[in-house]
């Protein structure tokens, strides 16, 4: 674009346009609406959700005490479960019926979608090894606490039992979506107890 820098055509026409811009915008409100991600709101959240590709409503699952065929992994009575433990014993779950549990799609507050950008921009970024990613999962939980984070073969265990809190959004955006920072072809496991 360099070659361009002097032609006088473009000059002209940009001038122009500044001119008319300058009456409707102002470029540092303009940029800290809209590109500054700590200071924007609304609409230039919405616009770092499009670059990031991750939208600001999220889908919710209720499960009730359910008969699935998913690991627990927030070890909850709560969550989806085999009728069967491991140790052979009945748990008592019912059959699935989509009827019955709740689900729906829930907007996120500026501050929590704004928590969630960051997470998933530095996820982009990062260049996986254990000691960057306890940085960003330090910087994204703050004062609520540091997960463990251990490394295997070929595996990655998030203990999230340190947390003080962790929001409902959040767990089911780490079980549902790949958002936390993990090495390319490593496994990601989640321990929430």
């Amino acid at each position: 674009m360099l070659q361009y820098e002097n032609s006088y055509r473009i000059n002209y026409l940009l001038s122009g346009y500044r001119e008319i811009l300058a009456d409707f915008i102002n470029p540092t409100q303009f940029f800290f609406q809209y590109f500054n991600i700590d200071t924007c709101i609304g609409d230039g959240l919405d616009n770092w959700g499009r670059i990031l590709n991750i939208g600001r409503a999220i889908y919710l699952t209720d499960y009730g005490n359910i008969f699935g065929f998913d690991v627990n992994p927030m070890n909850s009575i709560d969550y989806a479960q085999n009728f069967y433990s491991g140790d052979g014993a009945l748990r008592g779950g019912t059959f699935f019926n989509a009827n019955y549990h709740s689900e729906r799609f829930v907007n996120l507050p500026d501050d929590a979608y704004r928590r969630l950008l960051r997470l998933k921009y530095l996820r982009t970024v990062c260049n996986g090894s254990l000691n960057t990613i306890n940085t960003i999962m330090q910087v994204y939980f703050g004062d609520r606490g540091k997960p463990i984070i251990t490394e295997g073969v070929m595996e990655l265990t998030y203990n999230f039992s340190p947390i003080s809190h962790i929001e409902p959004f959040e767990t089911t955006l780490f079980n549902q979506i790949d958002i936390l920072p993990t090495p390319v072809g490593v496994l990601q496991i989640l321990i929430y107890s």
